[in-house]
């Protein structure tokens, strides 16, 4: 009788134990849960905003005049590089004589 009153009380135990940890698990998986909550308004928040600000865009935009610009930005970009390489080409021959003229004296 003694041992099955042990028996018990081990059983009982070992259910408390495991109703702890599922009441911890759900304590647990309400707080991810209201973070989620949180994450969503928010993310919901930046949609509308993005939304409205869409909706504010002007809608004729003409595509090509875009591409003439962006075409526009990239042939003024290897212009750009083509002086910066003839500075250097010149920085570099200014750099030559002046060595040469320090060797000399």
């Amino acid at each position: 009788l003694a041992a099955r009153v042990r028996e018990k009380r081990g059983e009982k135990a070992k259910r408390r134990a495991r109703a702890r940890a599922m009441v911890d698990e759900m304590k647990r998986c309400r707080a991810e849960m209201q973070q989620m909550v949180l994450d969503v308004a928010d993310k919901d928040h930046r949609a509308k905003l993005l939304e409205d600000k869409y909706a504010k865009m002007p809608k004729n935009v003409n595509r090509a005049l875009y591409t003439y610009r962006i075409m526009d930005i990239i042939g003024s970009i290897a212009k750009q590089k083509k002086e910066i390489a003839k500075i250097i080409d010149d920085i570099h021959t200014i750099q030559k004589k002046s060595n040469k003229t320090n060797d000399v004296l």
